[in-house]
């Protein structure tokens, strides 16, 4: 802009210059004025120094106009201070241009609540204040929230009452604060619930009874029983009780009573040390009542007398050794209590004994307690009775005996020589059989129970067929069915792993053998193999088997059913010494 101005200035001083005659080389610069904000301004005339005639006129600078600042002492609008919107200026002239407006004040802007409680169970909660968010003045005061309920919790401590102490049903406490809110209560002891008694023995006249034990059902606690003194006899013209059927203790004849029990004693036919009967006279007969509270103490206490009958009372429980042995005139004997072991040869050679009889059982039969009792044909074994010893009821006459579901044994040569005897039934608790039990009788059936795991040589017996598929037997022994010439059937265990191979040696009946599939060995027993066993033809025979070499020792075998197949019958190690016989595999035996 400048330059143009000067331009004109210098363009109208040559006009001048031109148009006279003075040569106007002196000039000056007069009335210029710079523009303002509001004013305008002039470029100023060029004046000749010397003639004074203007040689440029000078031209109006128009007003420049303000120039606007920012605005000026801007505030913002608060809760609590009203705002300005700022004064604007020239930042030419500093000239206040705008005046700034009033902002009016702004509302209030509500923050969350402040102090806010939650109530409980043990104080009271609040809503909580209001306060600005900006300025921080209270708006609004909060409200008291009321205090909660209690929550009862679980009962703290409790326990069951028993049958001696109280029990308690707890304190209960607060499940939120833990303030306790309540006692509990007592809760009285329950008291023994007893069970109906045990053990319980109803007292006779032989011997005390016992009122039994009782047990808790609930703290399983035992209140042992008394014992009920034994009653009175009732005895009768006779000096039988009525009741039980003792006599009055003292030697009878026909019947009568010839001598009491005391007079026995003066008269020395008896002698008794304490509580034990030690002798009596070997010349005595008749029926003998031994008095009660009295126990049989020597051995051989009543060998070789003359007695027809004995009564023995509750107090005696055992009989001692050979303690009637060899005394031929006795008949019966009775015993009133519970025996708890006839000790051996006890009633050897009582040839005329026919009864024994024991009211409270026995538990143990001694070796050889009936040896030669020729009279004896039958008797009575009481449960509870575990054990029969060897040789116990060597018997020629004995004919019937039914064995309680209680024993567990049976010994050697156990009822040898019962001739007249055709069948025994074993039970099913047995677990062991001596050798040769039934040897010289005429039972021809053996089943032997699942239990026996025991079981003896049983040679020259007379069994047509024997079970023992359902015992514990795992090993055939020795000789053990020598000479059964009647065999015809046997059914091996199940279980049986090992055979000897003289277990069968004479059991010249026996045509079928069918070895069990559990049977892993045959093996040389003691002096035998199966060369006795002229009419067994046929063999079963396991697969797991491998080595059967000792049955080609049996004279007339045809058969072979192999219980596997072509291949295991190929691979089994003695397959080439029974080249000549007939072989089936795969055979599946029936069940």
């Amino acid at each position: 802009m400048k330059k143009i101005l000067m331009g004109l200035v210098l363009l109208c001083l040559l006009l001048t210059l031109t148009g006279c005659s003075c040569k106007h080389e002196e000039t000056k610069l007069i009335n210029a004025k710079d523009a303002t904000c509001t004013t305008d301004g002039y470029t100023g005339d060029t004046v000749c120094d010397k003639c004074g005639k203007a040689v440029i006129q000078g031209q109006v600078i128009s007003a420049k106009g303000h120039i606007l600042s920012e605005p000026n002492g801007v505030r913002e609008a608060t809760c609590n201070n009203e705002g300005y919107t700022g004064d604007v200026y020239c930042t030419l002239c500093a000239e206040k241009v705008v005046p700034g407006e009033v902002i009016p004040m702004t509302d209030h802007v509500p923050g969350e609540s402040t102090n806010v409680r939650e109530p409980s169970c043990n104080r009271e909660g609040y809503t909580g204040d209001v306060y600005c968010e900006v300025c921080y003045a209270l708006l609004e005061e909060g409200d008291s929230i009321p205090m909660l309920e209690h929550t009862p919790g679980e009962p703290y401590r409790p326990y069951e009452p028993t049958c001696t102490e109280d029990g308690y049903t707890g304190t209960i406490y607060c499940d939120v604060c833990g303030e306790w809110i309540q006692d509990g209560e007592t809760i009285p002891a329950l008291g023994h619930t007893l069970d109906e008694p045990l053990n319980y023995v109803e007292a006779t006249c032989l011997a005390d009874g016992y009122s039994g034990d009782t047990v808790c059902s609930v703290c399983e606690r035992t209140f042992y029983g008394e014992v009920l003194p034994k009653l009175e006899h009732s005895f009768d013209e006779t000096h039988t009780c009525t009741a039980c059927g003792w006599m009055e203790p003292g030697l009878y004849i026909d019947g009568n009573l010839q001598f009491t029990w005391d007079e026995m004693i003066a008269n020395n036919y008896v002698t008794v040390d304490s509580n034990r009967l030690t002798s009596v006279t070997k010349s005595l007969y008749g029926h003998l009542v031994v008095a009660e509270g009295l126990t049989l103490y020597n051995e051989h206490l009543m060998q070789d007398c003359l007695l027809n009958s004995v009564y023995l009372p509750a107090s005696v429980t055992e009989i001692p050794y050979r303690c009637f042995a060899n005394s031929a005139s006795l008949e019966s004997v009775r015993a009133f209590g519970h025996i708890g072991r006839i000790r051996d040869r006890a009633f050897e050679s009582c040839v005329s004994l026919k009864e024994f009889v024991v009211d409270g059982g026995y538990e143990d039969l001694g070796e050889y307690c009936f040896l030669d009792c020729t009279a004896l044909e039958s008797i009575d074994l009481p449960e509870g009775l575990t054990r029969i010893r060897k040789g116990c009821f060597a018997c020629t006459s004995l004919s019937e005996v039914t064995l309680p579901s209680t024993l567990t044994y049976i010994g050697d040569d156990a009822f040898d020589s019962c001739f007249q005897m055709t069948h025994l039934e074993l039970p099913e608790a047995l677990e062991s059989i001596g050798e040769n039990f039934l040897n010289h009788t005429a039972v021809t059936e053996l089943v032997v129970p699942a239990n026996v795991s025991s079981f003896g040589h049983q040679e020259d017996a007379q069994f047509v067929s024997v079970d023992l598929s359902k015992s514990a037997i795992t090993d055939i022994e020795g000789q053990t069915f020598l000479n059964n010439t009647a065999l015809e059937s046997i059914a091996l265990p199940e279980g049986l792993v090992a055979l000897s191979d003289g277990a069968f040696i004479g059991c010249t009946s026996l045509q079928r053998l069918e070895l069990p599939a559990s049977l892993t060995e045959i093996y040389d027993g003691w002096s035998g193999d199966f060369s006795g066993c002229t009419n067994l033809t046929t063999v079963v025979w396991p697969a797991g088997l491998t080595d059967g070499s000792l049955l080609s020792t049996l004279p007339n075998l045809k058969n072979i059913l192999y219980c596997g197949s072509q291949l295991q019958w190929d691979l089994t190690v003695s397959k080439d010494l029974f080249a000549d016989k007939t072989v089936v595999v795969d055979y599946a035996p029936e069940a």
